[in-house]
């Protein structure tokens, strides 16, 4: 057994770049969640005003695909006097900081690399640090032979994201080929926290699982997001933004990733960390899931973590191939820093701002991007026409029924985008609806019903 964590001048030099970079990038990127961030924000804005966790008040259904990381900033809000934004951006940065020091516990550089990244930091708001963290800190234990703490990690690593239970196939393989297991009286702690979870599920929602993760396979079935196998590749077009300025990098890794791998491939961490990130990809491809912007972040993780093991330890090369790695990273984190921008208007905070004003409470509306509209406008009774927090819309979306949602729903209002998404046609196209006349901007634009 080693120690899971080293301690020398060098290894200080490196974790305090690494937490002045996550403080600068995590400070620059705290005000620009995603869509995708503010639903997890609604559900705890409600809870924090004493109506549960929902996304409406009244209406149980379960969309959160991240419980711990739920929970964790529903926490830190409370003591936060109910600031959610504030809250969900210092997990994310903490998480963030703490997953680069156990990269670097595997590999030098490796977390110093990865904190230099923007992309990691578009994804503010949402479980992703947390989720490399638990993942990293799972095969970093095993590498450390600390087997005792596994079934806890393991457990609230598939509490962060239930992808994470791919890691735990080949992190059994690996220990039965050692025969080295955790001792039994280790599982409880995992028993006990899986068993409150189920528990308050289905106390509170009356299902032990969220409906969110049948949506998203659902919107798999349907091909809407890209004839099979390719959803998952249709869309990666949205990491452009983050590494389009820093191609340089991308590069870089490409190029060491490979040798890196065959460096460390006889490591326990590397025979776990890889085919989890082969299963994890097998279903996704598998299952045709969308690929949100998010889900790429395990392999471009890794793959930083690979390329950085192909640093040579001393000598020659070494000398000349750390100041290639840290002026990349550097100069990536400039970059990042020097574009970094609010984001882009969207026309949903001004949306959400016409409807407090000129509706009453519990008005209904329909949109197929929620999250904004959801967080801003908390008197809306805001409806999901793709059915993450509807599941009977998700269903439609499985079964390719892109129309079946506008006469069941009979929202008072729709929001819709200028250049329309195939849901919103039949909404577009319905005589029963009529622009409102006020612009909200080029993005998107409010149908009302007429009668």
């Amino acid at each position: 057994m080693r120690r899971l964590f080293v301690d020398n001048s060098e290894w200080r030099l490196r974790l305090a770049a690494t937490a002045l970079m996550v403080s600068v990038l995590g400070f620059v990127s705290r005000d620009t969640p995603i869509d995708d961030a503010l639903i997890y924000a609604r559900y705890i804005q409600n809870a924090l005003r004493g109506l549960g966790l929902v996304f409406n008040a009244g209406e149980h259904i379960n969309a959160l695909s991240s419980p711990l990381y739920s929970y964790l900033v529903l926490g830190l809000a409370t003591i936060l006097h109910g600031h959610v934004l504030g809250a969900s951006a210092a997990i994310s940065a903490v998480f963030m900081f703490l997953a680069c020091v156990v990269a670097e516990s595997l590999v030098p550089f490796a977390g110093f690399v990865i904190a230099g990244t923007g992309y990691f930091y578009s994804l503010v708001g949402m479980e992703t640090s947390l989720f490399l963290f638990l993942l990293l800190l799972t095969v970093a234990l095993a590498e450390a032979e600390l087997y005792a703490w596994l079934p806890t990690a393991g457990i609230l690593l598939v509490l962060t994201r239930f992808e994470g239970a791919a890691l735990l196939l080949p992190l059994a393989f690996v220990l039965a080929r050692k025969r080295r297991w955790p001792p039994a009286i280790t599982f409880l702690p995992a028993l006990l926290i899986a068993a409150f979870y189920l528990g308050l599920n289905h106390h509170w929602y009356g299902s032990f699982f969220p409906a969110s993760a049948n949506a998203k396979i659902g919107q798999g079935r349907s091909e809407l997001w890209g004839r099979w196998p390719t959803s998952f590749f249709h869309t990666a077009y949205q990491l452009k933004p983050e590494f389009l300025p820093t191609v340089y990098v991308v590069v870089l890794v490409a190029i060491l990733a490979v040798p890196g791998f065959l460096k460390m491939k006889r490591a326990t961490w590397s025979r776990i960390a890889l085919p989890f990130l082969g299963i994890l990809l097998a279903f996704y491809i598998l299952f045709n899931i969308p690929g949100y912007k998010w889900y790429y972040a395990p392999f471009i993780c890794f793959a930083m973590v690979y390329a950085c093991a192909a640093i040579p330890k001393n000598g020659r090369l070494r000398w000349l191939t750390v100041p290639i790695i840290l002026l990349a990273a550097a100069t990536s984190t400039w970059r990042f820093i020097k574009i970094s921008r609010p984001a882009p208007d969207t026309g949903y905070v001004a949306v959400s701002h016409w409807f407090i004003a000129n509706t009453p409470p519990g008005t209904r509306v329909e949109a197929g991007e929620i999250g904004t509209l959801g967080f801003d406008c908390e008197q809306c009774y805001l409806l999901d026409s793709l059915g993450l927090t509807l599941p009977k819309n998700a269903d439609h979306v499985a079964h390719k029924d892109i129309r079946s949602w506008l006469a069941e729903d009979n929202p008072e209002y729709i929001v819709v985008h200028r250049s329309p998404w195939q849901f919103e046609d039949v909404a577009k196209q319905s005589p029963n609806y009529a622009p409102l006349a006020v612009d909200f901007g080029p993005v998107v634009y409010v149908l009302k019903r007429k009668s």
